[in-house]
């Protein structure tokens, strides 16, 4: 049982790897200690498993051994494959439960919070990089710098253009108010909210600042570009009605803000299927391929925020 308990948690390490940009589940498996078991068991399921789903002793053998996932698999390579069952069964358990929980809380603080997340994933992806590199024997500088330098030159380019915001609805708010209100700065925090719709302070269907505006002492409107908080096609017909911004000692200034569509939202839209189909293909990838985040590969095919905030949906979030 001890066996199982490991298993799942570290399966749920793997889950919340594999949500993170830039960190590899197969990196985490690599640290765990799991990746040439994992490999294993993936190798050892062949044609012949579908022999053995009619026999009653294979489930019998599973069974068994999801008390033990862990330990030594069987010679037999009937057995071998049944061992192999149970501890990917063990293992799903754990990286399942990790992807529904990090789903719910991810998308929200990488809106809320983006410096801090980016900071948090920038300090994984070091520190998952040292198993890797450990094993690394012989150390060919003259021919590993070169390779580094030009990966993370090519990531910067990939990354510089919209393509992680093209599944996002993009367009402007003008907020109003009375004559003679203060100098107001428009931050990445602020987000405008439909009522009755959305709790303030909580990651939801509405729309955020692309810039920082400076909204003039004096002047009584302002257009504001923004962008979905939700990819996909939900922020198209979007209508907010409100502002929600941190507590500051401006609020009162804010309660008298009007809100209203500027330009009508465009883009946004939902990516076919079949393209979801290869960029999910090409990402599972990285579950067995240490160094290789398939979050991060979602993110290069501009499929990351899709996929992570309509799983969310999905899964009950807001």
């Amino acid at each position: 049982m001890k066996q199982s308990i490991g298993l799942v948690l570290r399966g749920f390490c793997m889950g919340v790897a594999d949500i993170i940009p830039g960190v590899s589940g197969g990196t985490m498996a690599l640290i765990l200690g799991i990746y040439q078991r994992l490999l294993q068991s993936i190798a050892a399921l062949d044609h012949r498993i579908l022999r053995d789903l009619t026999q009653g002793s294979f489930y019998s053998r599973i069974g068994a051994r999801l008390r033990t996932p862990l330990a030594p698999p069987s010679e037999s390579s009937d057995e071998a494959r049944a061992d192999a069952i149970a501890f990917l069964v063990v293992l799903f358990v754990g990286i399942a439960s990790a992807i529904v929980t990090a789903s719910r809380f991810i998308p929200g603080w990488m809106e809320r919070y983006p410096e801090l997340m980016r900071g948090f994933f920038f300090g994984l992806i070091l520190v998952s990089s040292l198993a890797p590199a450990r094993q690394i024997r012989v150390k060919r500088w003259s021919v590993l710098v070169p390779i580094i330098v030009g990966v993370a030159l090519a990531t910067t380019v990939l990354l510089s253009g919209k393509a992680t915001h093209e599944n996002f609805a993009t367009g402007s708010v003008v907020l109003t108010r009375g004559p003679g209100g203060i100098e107001l700065a428009i931050e990445a925090e602020h987000r405008f909210l439909a009522e009755g719709k959305e709790e303030p302070g909580k990651h939801g269907q509405g729309l955020r600042p692309v810039e920082e505006r400076i909204w003039a002492a004096g002047e009584t409107e302002l257009t504001v570009p923004v962008l979905a908080m939700r990819a996909g096609t939900d922020g198209n017909t979007y209508i907010p009605s409100f502002v929600y911004h941190p507590e500051d000692d401006e609020r009162a200034q804010w309660t008298k803000v009007g809100v209203a569509i500027g330009t009508q939202l465009e883009g946004g839209g939902v990516p076919p299927l079949w393209w979801i189909f290869v960029a999910g293909a090409i990402a599972i990838c990285a579950m067995i391929l240490p160094g290789v985040s398939g979050a991060f590969l979602l993110l290069l095919l501009g499929q990351y925020h899709y996929v992570l905030f309509h799983l969310r949906g999905a899964l009950g979030g807001s």
